[in-house]
């Protein structure tokens, strides 16, 4: 088509700092944080919630924000993934149908 597609969950992230693992109750500071989330946007669709920490994204370990924003960007939008977060101490999969990131402003 003449344009770069790419993947979106319409989400803030925040990285997981030392702080945030221990706000959290998390064992390590390992994840991303959902901060924001874009109202009807695929995460929000999805059931994710905020303070979400997403862990795992298509069977791949995500440790930190500039991981999980470039494998969303590499999901086709329309495709549907497993998310692992954790929420409440405890991991939840989530199954998100990837959006198409809209053309900035």
């Amino acid at each position: 088509d003449g344009e770069v597609t790419r993947g979106w969950l319409g989400i803030v992230p925040t990285p997981v700092t030392a702080e945030a693992a221990k706000a959290l109750s998390l064992a390590r500071a390992e994840g991303v944080v959902i901060r924001e989330m874009e109202p009807g946007g695929p995460a929000e669709r999805a059931g994710m919630q905020i303070l979400d920490v997403v862990v795992e994204i298509a069977g791949k370990p995500t440790r930190d924000t500039p991981t999980l924003l470039a494998r969303i960007a590499e999901l086709k939008p329309g495709s549907t993934v497993k998310l692992v977060v954790v929420r409440a101490n405890a991991p939840v999969d989530v199954d998100v149908t990837i959006g198409k990131r809209p053309k900035a402003q």
